[in-house]
């Protein structure tokens, strides 16, 4: 018996051995699969304009669809919850509120994540205040129960951070399948599409499905090959194995827009908001709005990336005052840098421009309820009291003057006018990308407006 066993835990090793292998070579390619994406997303829209009846299904005064996008890059998935509270303390008004504003948000890795959380908590009734509270108290949580404990020497030894209660199907599973697999792109969503006809014609950029449960999402999104085990789940009744969406779209923007033009057909896209971290992604985000700006002439699009902060930091850093300190000094980019500073007034009151993509008054008072006791457990955390402490020591070495801000709006004459969501994750069969759905204005003078173009 004993010696069965150390002969079925040295096969299991093997198998780990040859999923790795599986995952570095796709690792490799990631580029070329993130090209294959673009060039079908291009193919479509060459397709569309060359259709005479699709050219003019946009209605110009339909309301806009708002896209919120996070990219994805692990710890570095801090910087987008800095960008968010720089922008609503510094840039809103106090009944204004940031995710209030998306029809959809898309995400991949841990903005696939982020993009789930949003979605459950906004849904709740919690401002984005509140969310930004939750989301890096789980974010915390994440490093602590996670990256904290990856072991790297035991990474080819069936080290896992998430443990499978189906075992026994990997086990069955042959060395030869196992060299065999396919990865392709999955949607993870929370909604299902309109009953508007869908051109069969119009290739898929990937496959999508709104049957997971949010944990497997979740688990899914945020698992990055080699450094987690992969997450089993039934995908349209078929077992999947999945992982990191990074494989493919870092940054799900040609995604994204296909998935809005899919759940709201007809609407043009207004704003579209992306949060990233380097300029790594700048040649895919380029290609990408030229080819969405054919059909959508009118989309303003911003991205902040804080490279010259974020070079250097590392996915899986996991000290939280080095965390903190990176906070801190993205916030002084999203308050303190000219050209970012100019093109956020424009993009809020873009974004601002239509109405909320809130709950009735009732639904909201009901809903209020919930979120409350939600921050009132939260508070009563020690682990979250004894970070919020860790926090407080670093930002207080950093100052944001808002009232710098303040001037700044009555100089420049500007006045704010006052529901699904994405993620991406990957699968060893399919990779998956998760999407959330949420349910023109005159340009002030070019000299205080600076739309980031790539």
């Amino acid at each position: 018996m004993p010696s069965y066993e150390k002969k079925e835990s040295f096969e299991h090793k093997r198998k780990r051995l040859a999923s790795v292998k599986v995952w570095v070579k796709n690792f490799m390619d990631a580029d070329q699969k993130n090209k294959n994406i673009l060039e079908t997303f291009e193919k479509n829209a060459e397709l569309d304009l060359a259709n005479t009846i699709n050219t003019n299904d946009i209605d110009p005064n339909a309301k806009p669809i708002n896209i919120l996008v996070v990219e994805g890059g692990g710890m570095k998935g801090y910087a987008a919850i800095a960008t968010v509270e720089a922008i609503q303390d510094n840039y809103l008004e106090k009944d204004q509120d940031f995710f209030g504003q998306f029809d959809l948000i898309a995400g991949t890795s841990v903005g696939g994540m982020s993009a789930l959380l949003v979605s459950h908590y906004w849904s709740l009734g919690c401002t984005t205040d509140e969310v930004i509270s939750k989301g890096r108290d789980v974010m915390d949580d994440i490093r602590d129960n996670g990256f904290s404990k990856i072991n790297f020497g035991n990474l080819l030894c069936c080290n896992q951070l998430i443990e499978k209660k189906n075992s026994k199907e990997r086990d069955e599973e042959t060395l030869e399948e196992i060299e065999d697999r396919e990865i392709e792109p999955l949607i993870g969503r929370t909604y299902e599409y309109p009953n508007a006809p869908i051109d069969e014609d119009v290739p898929k950029l990937a496959h999508s499905s709104s049957g997971m449960k949010m944990y497997e999402a979740m688990a899914a999104t945020g698992s990055p090959p080699v450094l987690v085990d992969r997450v089993r789940a039934k995908v349209d009744e078929k077992m999947r194995i999945m992982a990191d969406g990074g494989l493919f779209q870092n940054c799900p923007l040609a995604l994204a827009i296909d998935e809005a033009s899919r759940l709201y057909p007809g609407r043009p896209i207004g704003v579209i908001v992306d949060l990233g971290y380097t300029d790594n992604e700048e040649l895919f985000v380029h290609r990408t709005l030229e080819t969405a700006r054919l059909k959508h002439r009118d989309m303003h699009f911003q991205r902040f990336a804080a490279n010259d902060i974020m070079k250097d930091f590392s996915a899986i850093e996991t000290n939280i005052h080095t965390i903190a300190e990176m906070e801190e000094n993205v916030k002084e980019y999203v308050i303190n840098t000219p050209r970012v500073r100019n093109t956020t007034f424009e993009t809020m009151r873009r974004l601002f421009a239509s109405e909320p993509r809130s709950f009735s008054n009732v639904e909201k008072d009901d809903h209020r309820a919930t979120a409350g006791k939600i921050m009132s457990d939260l508070g009563k955390s020690v682990a979250f009291q004894r970070r919020q402490r860790m926090r407080a020591s670093v930002a207080h070495n950093h100052l944001h003057p808002q009232s710098r801000f303040d001037f700044a709006k009555s100089i420049l004459g500007l006045q704010t006018i006052t529901e699904p969501q994405t993620i991406n994750s990957t699968d060893e069969e399919e990779q998956s990308s998760s999407f959330f759905p949420r349910d023109d204005e005159s340009t002030i003078h070019e000299k205080f407006t600076e739309e980031w173009d790539c």
